[in-house]
Formats: C-alpha cells, sequence, structure tokens
C-alpha cells in the first residue's frame, strides 16, 4: 500500500529546566491531518512463472488520516547553548488507516472494502541539537 497526501500540524512544546544545572525534562505533543489518496495492488500467481495470475486486483480509496504523536523525555544543554542531548519515549498512532495485512486478508476473502485500521509507533528516541 502507498498514500500519497498532504496536510497541516498543530502541536506544543513544553521544558522544564532544573536550575542552572543544564538538566530539563521536556514533553510534546501534535496532531497532524493528512488528506490524500492510498493505493494498492495485489497479485497472487498459482504458480511462479504462470501466464495468469490466480488474483490481480488493485485498490484506490481518498481519505483523511490523523495522526496523534506525543513525547516526554529528559534533557540536558551546555552552558552556552550550542549543544543540546536529549533521551525519551515517543509514541504515534495513525488513525483511519489500512494496513497491508488488511487488504491482503480482504482480497482473499473477496470483500475488498472498507479497510479502516489504526497503526501505532512507539519506542525510545534519543538526539543531539548543535547551535550555531
Amino acid at each position: 500500500l502507498n498514500f500519497d497526501g498532504g496536510g497541516i500540524r498543530f502541536g506544543l512544546d513544553g521544558e522544564r529546566r532544573f536550575g542552572c544545572s543544564g538538566f530539563s525534562v521536556y514533553a510534546s505533543g501534535a496532531a497532524s491531518l493528512l488528506g490524500g489518496t492510498f493505493g494498492g495492488r495485489f497479485v497472487e500467481q498459482q504458480v511462479p512463472g504462470a501466464q495468469n495470475p490466480l488474483v490481480l486486483t488493485g485498490w484506490k480509496d481518498d481519505r483523511v488520516v490523523t495522526i496523534l504523536d506525543a513525547e516526554l523525555g529528559v534533557g540536558w544543554t551546555s552552558e552556552n547553548g550550542c549543544l543540546r542531548l536529549k533521551a525519551g519515549y515517543v509514541f504515534s498512532g495513525w488513525l483511519n488507516t489500512p494496513t497491508t495485512d488488511a487488504f491482503i486478508q480482504s482480497v482473499r476473502a473477496g470483500q475488498a472494502g472498507k479497510l479502516n485500521d489504526t497503526l501505532t509507533f512507539d519506542g525510545l528516541t534519543a538526539r543531539i541539537e548543535l547551535a550555531f
């Protein structure tokens, strides 16, 4: 499956520093609205190199995808502010999104139709920022 589209993003970032130590905690959250087109193609052949495929189908759907992002972590900033180190946990949820597995299962069931899933991504994040 692929997606072609674009949209707008709104968000908030916050940071709380602890005295002059350079250490801080931070949090950020954002919501994105993307409008675009999902498309997919599925080919299943009975035997490799067969002339006629067993299944050959395509699918397209226009929709709005909502993406929700959140991040929470700790950071350190050098005394002159030129170097920042951050580490945290990030979570992202993509709503109203088809998945490849659901697409394949719907084709095999003969019902390639409404595919509304939620994809989630989460994990640890780390970054180094240099300002000059």
